[in-house]
């Protein structure tokens, strides 16, 4: 099949599949991922992924991991920090280890193995919480703000091992590789909050550009060339240009470029996103899956019971003292949110051969599963006084 069709069949199908999921209040990204699964390698075997349709994928990835980062901001990962800690500890970190503890003493995979598949059926989604946040119209409030910065905490700590876990051959590799990274980060946010300090300039100069007749254009492509020069950079030493791609968003306060601009900015890359590079990349990923072995449904069952009890658990456990008006038992219906992180993350480790087929369509399945999971069977709920 020739490559503009095998898009037309996966942008039309996705679009559609999206669509019908969220009518059923599940993440369109199930959506695309189940239908991906159906028309690829598992089931029907009318579109299998080529070399083409995976740089068409990487490209899309860039723009939506830097819409992600858009999303994110500095001040969302800088706001409650000791709380904020403490739900990615109960929502992420705790349930992953259980499940890498288990995927390599009971299943026998390798350590990497075991750490992927963890941290890509366990981590959250920045993208799909965003949404289920303004759902709930909880963006804004106080336990909004708490769970949305735990939020970007766990899909950089994510990144960062992923980033790690490619250096995992030479110890000194991955001291480098940690030392460089942390670097990296504390300059960004050394850069943010710069940026923060002189907004007024910033903001001058991205007003006198969107007055040009041509300049919305220029704010896009001087967005395009920032995220795109930091991933570069990030490549060049060893890191996955995702976790370049996130960071660039970050730095993009609408505080800094001011409302305008930056609501053009969040359109534009929605619009995209939404239209092209969201169904397309998570279709060629779902296609890109198998069936798995009777084995292979026994992990999978496993690890997201794993998921589901543990993240459950914690959260409502420590969620008792962070959360001041949502039910600490309730918030997993948003922390729940599986999706594009998740995926990306068995993507790159599937592209970087740290995974084999079937450790990466575990992760699909898994995060298909746990997305219509929380979606459907958690609500978020008020504690009880509280108005």
């Amino acid at each position: 099949m020739d490559i503009i069709t095998a898009i037309l069949i996966l942008l039309a199908s996705g679009i559609i599949a999206g669509r019908v999921s969220n009518k059923f209040g599940i993440p369109e990204v199930a959506g695309q991922l189940l239908v991906g699964f159906i028309l690829g390698r598992a089931v029907l075997g009318f579109v299998v992924p080529s070399q083409s349709l995976t740089s068409i994928a990487d490209i899309a990835l860039f723009f939506i991991i830097l819409l992600l980062g858009i999303e994110a901001t500095y001040k969302t990962l800088t706001s409650n920090p000791s709380e904020s800690t403490v739900l990615s500890f109960g929502s992420f970190v705790i349930p992953v280890i259980v499940m890498a503890a288990i995927s390599y003493f009971v299943f026998g995979f390798n350590v990497v193995q075991s750490i992927v598949v963890s941290m890509g059926v366990g981590v959250p989604s920045i993208s799909i919480v965003s949404v289920l946040l303004r759902h709930y119209s909880l963006i804004g409030t106080e336990d909004g703000d708490k769970i949305l910065s735990s939020v970007v905490i766990s899909d950089i700590l994510a990144f960062t091992t992923l980033a790690i876990l490619y250096k995992s051959t030479n110890i000194m590799n991955i001291f480098f590789l940690v030392a460089t990274l942390l670097i990296f980060i504390v300059i960004m946010l050394i850069i943010a909050r710069l940026l923060r300090r002189h907004y007024k300039f910033v903001r001058k100069f991205f007003q006198s550009l969107s007055k040009r007749r041509d300049g919305e254009g220029l704010i896009f492509a001087i967005v395009i060339l920032l995220g795109l020069g930091i991933a570069s950079i990030l490549q060049l030493i060893g890191v996955t240009f995702v976790l370049g791609a996130f960071f660039a968003g970050m730095i993009l306060e609408e505080f800094v470029v001011g409302k305008k601009v930056f609501g053009t900015l969040t359109r534009t890359f929605k619009r995209l996103d939404d239209s092209f590079f969201i169904p397309v990349f998570f279709t060629i990923a779902g296609a890109a899956a198998t069936l798995p072995s009777l084995g292979g449904i026994t992990i999978l069952i496993v690890l997201t019971a794993a998921s589901a009890i543990f993240s459950t658990a914690l959260v409502s456990f420590f969620g008792v003292e962070v959360f001041r008006k949502m039910k600490a038992s309730s918030a997993m219906s948003i922390l729940g949110g599986r999706g594009a992180v998740g995926v990306v993350i068995g993507s790159i480790a599937f592209a970087g051969g740290l995974i084999d087929a079937s450790v990466y369509s575990i992760i699909i399945l898994g995060t298909l599963i746990l997305a219509v999971f929380f979606s459907v069977f958690f609500k978020p709920k008020a504690k009880r006084g509280s108005k």
